[in-house]
Parts: C-alpha cells; structure tokens; sequence
C-alpha cells in the first residue's frame, strides 16, 4: 500500500498548501467526484441515452420548443415573446458554452499544475489558466469522446435486450440484461481510465489528440490493476468525506436549531430570515469548499500515479501480496 499511501499523502498536503488549485477544483469537480465506481451506481439506476448525453435540450425538446410549426405560429402570434425566448436561449446556451469550457480548460490546468508541483517546477495561477487554456479543445475531445462511446456501448448493449423483450419477457429478458450490464461496466470504466491517461499524455507530455489515445490505452493495458485499485482507494476516501461531511453539518445544526427556536419565540422574524439565510450559505460554501478541494485531491492523485507509471512503473498490491505469499 506504499505507493498509494505516499501519493494520498502527497496530494492531501499539496491540495491543502496550494488553496488557488481549489478554482480549477470548483469546476473539475463537475465532472463527477465519484470516480469511475460511480458508473456503476449509476448503471443500477439505469442509463437513458437522451436524459445522459443531451438532458438540457431534451428538456427543451419536451416543451415542443424545437418543433418548426410551434416555432412559426409563435413568430406570426407574438414576435415580440418569441424575440425574447430566442434571446433567453441564446443566452443559456452562450453561458453553457463559457461553463463547459472553463470546466475543461480547470481539468487540464489541474492536472499541468499537479504535474509541476510533483516536479518541483514553477507554477502559479496564471500559469496553470494558460495551459489550460492551450489544452481546452482536446481535453474536451476526449471528454466527449467518452461520453459518446459509452452511451454507444450502452444502445448497441440494449439492442439485444429490446429485442427479447420483443419475443419473451420471463426470466430469458432478465438474464440477458444481467449478462450484458456485467459487460458494459467494464467496458466503461476502461474508457474512463484510457481517458484519465490520454487527458495526461496531452497535458504533461505535449502527445498529440490520436497519439495520447493509443498511449493512454496502452498504459490502462499495462497497469489495469493498479488503476482498478486506485480508483477504488478514491472510492472509499469519497464515501469516508461524505459520511464525515454529513456528520459536520449535523453537529454544526444543533446551535442552529437552538437559535431558530428562540428567535420563533421571540417572534423575531426578520432575524429569523437573516440568520437562515446565514446558515444556508455557510453550508453551502462549506460543500463546495470541500467538493473543491476533493476533486483537487482525486486529480492530483491521478496525476502522480500517471507520474509514476510513465517514470518509474508501478506494481499493484495484489500482485505484491501474491509475490510475498510465494516466497
């Protein structure tokens, strides 16, 4: 546990130490905290294609925005809403724009940081946004590109389902399904990995789009199970600030709770609100202070066990306890 234990170690004291990586956090931390165990959670409350990959515009869609002859009628009854809607939309659209790209230019900022920082080279602010910025269009090609292999994995995997489902709906429908979800979580969970190392091929060693995607492949290849291990260990630590996380807001409710009801019995209600709202923000930036500095600690981690594959190498505890119990 040597090699993880010191690069947990490293990455809790180096997020910690450098607070201004909790910015490039706050938005990598969008792209999920979970992991790559998360996909399975996830696979038990069932995937949909449209809800996963596109969920703002369907929610649009549903709404009968899209549909020309609504459009057109819209136009001829009301110009004047319809102007305005169609600026309210551009303007979602715009400000999910800047935000999908300042989610990607703060992963590949993180990681280029991470990667200094382990080292022992320069790095500030200014220098990880200007990397990041350098990085953004293939960090967010291979982002996507994951994205769009796994629900292509999860539709041609659903196919076989459908269509049994057509002929019997017994036990014949249920066993498939087991058989073909079994499939598509590994399958998932290496694309996220190959993603990780791409992302890292990109970043710290300059790989091109294509090249960093054979690279990355071919390092999950060679270290499949320390990367299975490591992202269980990031598994386990993400449920351990969870539950220490929750426990922290229950304690901290208790003088709340107290002063919520003697400002209810002073009938104080404008105090009321003030301190309510008080408390709301302090929880929420405690959340995301934490959420922040979590998703820092997951992307250093990465970064240096991506360090070590590409320097040193690595050998996975298990295949180390299997070489101690032969000796």
């Amino acid at each position: 546990m040597t090699l993880y234990r010191n690069i947990f170690k490293n990455a809790f004291k180096n997020s910690w130490r450098y607070k201004y990586l909790w910015f490039f956090g706050l938005f990598t931390a969008l792209l999920g905290n979970g992991g790559e165990l998360d996909l399975i959670v996830k696979g038990f409350n069932g995937y949909n294609f449209e809800d996963g990959l596109f969920p703002v515009l369907k929610q649009y869609a549903s709404t009968g925005v899209f549909n020309i002859s609504n459009i057109l009628q819209t136009t001829s009854n009301d110009p004047v809403s319809m102007l305005i809607a169609t600026c309210i939309f551009l303007i979602i659209i715009a400000i999910s724009a800047f935000l999908i790209w300042l989610i990607m230019t703060s992963q590949a900022a993180l990681v280029n940081n991470s990667a200094n920082i382990i080292g022992n080279k320069k790095h500030n602010f200014k220098q990880g946004l200007s990397a990041g910025i350098k990085k953004f269009l293939p960090v967010l090609g291979l982002n996507f590109l994951l994205k769009i292999a796994i629900y292509i994995i999860f539709v041609l995997l659903s196919i076989p389902i459908i269509m049994s489902l057509s002929y019997d709906n017994g036990f014949s429908s249920s066993l498939l399904f087991i058989i073909l979800f079994i499939l598509f979580i590994p399958l998932s969970i290496m694309l996220s990995f190959v993603t990780k190392y791409s992302v890292g091929f990109v970043v710290i060693k300059n790989k091109k789009f294509i090249e960093s995607i054979k690279d990355g492949f071919k390092l999950f290849k060679d270290n499949w199970l320390v990367s299975i291990e490591m992202a269980i260990a990031l598994y386990i630590i993400n449920i351990l600030v969870a539950v220490s996380l929750f426990i922290v807001f229950l304690i901290l409710a208790i003088p709340f709770i107290f002063l919520f009801v003697l400002i209810i019995e002073l009938k104080l209600i404008f105090i009321f609100w003030i301190t309510f709202f008080i408390a709301i923000l302090f929880y929420f930036i405690l959340l995301i202070t934490t959420g922040s500095m979590l998703a820092v600690f997951q992307t250093f981690s990465w970064t240096n066990l991506f360090v070590e594959l590409t320097s040193k190498g690595a050998v996975s505890k298990i295949t180390r306890i299997f070489n101690k119990s032969e000796k």
